[in-house]
């Protein structure tokens, strides 16, 4: 599962996509996923993408939280990491 915390700092309701992106070591997105939804004055959420590796190798995981699909007003600074997926017989 990919996660990370949202909270809306706003006195207002705040709508959001949630958007995951999964690169692999050629930089070739092998996943692009997202969920919608809205959050009140100063609620906090942990959404979650679920995604799973189909082939060894390193992978970089980008999410981002935006105003809409439609429009891709950045809310909050992007979130990087990278997984190292291995054979499990070795």
């Amino acid at each position: 599962m990919i996660t990370a915390d949202v909270t809306n700092s706003l006195n207002t309701q705040q709508p959001f996509v949630y958007i995951t992106q999964v690169k692999n070591s050629d930089n070739i997105v092998v996943s692009l996923s997202w969920l919608t939804g809205s959050l009140s004055p100063h609620q906090s959420f942990s959404p979650a993408q679920s995604w799973t590796s189909t082939e060894i190798g390193m992978y970089a995981i980008e999410v981002f939280v935006w105003k809409s699909i439609d429009n891709p007003e950045a809310l909050s600074a992007p979130l990087f990491m990278k997984v190292n997926v291995i054979d499990p017989k070795t």
